[in-house]
């Protein structure tokens, strides 16, 4: 179980992979509105994502399914595209004149990776605490366990050792139930029925 705040660590976590192969799976869509089945457009969309991330697998198929037909994700995607759609036509409205703009200096290898080092640090961050928080949860789950294992065996302990005080008042109560009384003083009879009656009551009573 997660609380509120790990959950939006999560989602923070996933929702750029998420996000890039919803793109590609709309790319795929869209070119291919016809002539493939479903799994086809879904393989398709999984190599694309592949060869646009170093080759590395979508993983989150699982929380794509759940999400590509929520209400708000699909707002979400909406804006998203909006967003996209927007920034491109500002880009292509806007008109630079060659002559004019200053020669730019094309970054330097270190610097190009400073600034990528620079862009995964927050992202970073936070899959670092993610994973602090499961770690903990996961140490605490197992902490409980433990407790709850100790708890059971000094529960079963203390019922062996009832058990075991009970077999013992049985086999004396018995002893002096079927001792002979023939010799017994009155005062010795009235003392051998309190405790038989004592000893009865605890032995079979209820609760015991």
């Amino acid at each position: 179980m997660r609380n509120r705040n790990q959950l939006k660590l999560r989602w923070e976590r996933i929702k750029k992979p998420v996000t890039e192969f919803n793109g590609c799976y709309a790319r795929i869509t869209k070119v291919h509105q016809s002539g493939m089945s479903d799994d086809q457009k879904m393989d398709q969309a999984m190599q694309l994502y592949a060869s646009e991330h170093n080759e590395k697998p979508f993983t989150l198929l699982h929380v794509w399914r759940i999400l590509r037909h929520e209400r708000k994700w699909v707002t979400y995607v909406k804006k998203l595209n909006k967003e996209k759609e927007n920034g491109s036509s500002a880009d292509t409205g806007h008109v630079v004149n060659v002559e004019e703009a200053p020669k730019k200096r094309p970054i330097g290898r270190d610097k190009a990776k400073e600034e990528r080092k620079e862009k995964r640090k927050e992202p970073e961050a936070i899959v670092a605490i993610g994973e602090k928080l499961d770690k903990f949860m996961e140490a605490t789950t197992k902490a409980e366990k433990i407790a709850q294992v100790q708890q059971n065996l000094a529960d079963t302990k203390l019922e062996v050792a009832k058990e075991q005080t009970k077999s013992k008042m049985l086999d004396l109560y018995k002893e002096l139930l079927c001792a002979p009384t023939s010799e017994f003083s009155e005062e010795a009879k009235a003392e051998r029925s309190k405790a038989l009656e004592l000893m009865a009551s605890a032995i079979f009573s209820k609760d015991n």
